[in-house]
Formats: C-alpha cells, structure tokens, sequence
C-alpha cells in the first residue's frame, strides 16, 4: 500500500494534469483531461538528438538547409529540394548561378 502510494506520488510529480475542450460529433462539447509533462525538457532533449545526426549537403550547390533532401537517381547522393527537383525535370545539374 504504501508502494502504491509512493509511485502515485513520483507520478503526479512528473505530470501535470490540463484540461482542453473537445467538440464532438453531436455538436456538444466535453472538457478532457490530459496529462502533460510539467517541463519541456523533453523537447530539448529531443532537438539535441535530431543535432547529433549527420550533417547533410547539397551535392550539386552545397546547402545544409533545405524543406526536403532528394537523392540522385543511382541513390549515391543527397541533393537538396531545388536541385532534385531541377535534376528531376531537365536530367542535368542545376547551374549554381540560379541560386
């Protein structure tokens, strides 16, 4: 019993408890408890780990950023959204004078 009430403590100490309002298919709406992380130290934590993966860059025009990264046809390289999508429609490179 007191087990049982010591977990239940770690829990509510690690949780914090938010309601949000839920309209449902009838038109009615229903408060909804959710139970929410009391600090955002998971986010951060989560970013860190999206930094320490490999650094991506542009075959052709060398960019580290970009919406979305697409490979070259034969899949060895990693080209960015504006130079796939050039490659894609004239089978060439893109001139890095369109940048």
């Amino acid at each position: 019993m007191k087990e049982q009430n010591a977990v239940k403590r770690t829990l509510n100490q690690t949780q914090q408890t938010s309601t949000k309002r839920v309209k449902l298919e009838n038109g009615a709406s229903k408060e909804v408890k959710i139970n929410t992380p009391e600090t955002s130290s998971t986010k951060i934590e989560k970013k860190k780990g999206k930094e320490g993966g490999r650094k991506i860059t542009c075959y052709n025009c060398h960019t580290d950023t970009t919406p979305l990264w697409r490979r070259t046809p034969d899949r060895l390289h990693s080209l960015c959204n504006a130079c796939g999508l050039y490659y894609k429609q004239y089978k060439t490179h893109r001139p890095l004078n369109l940048q």
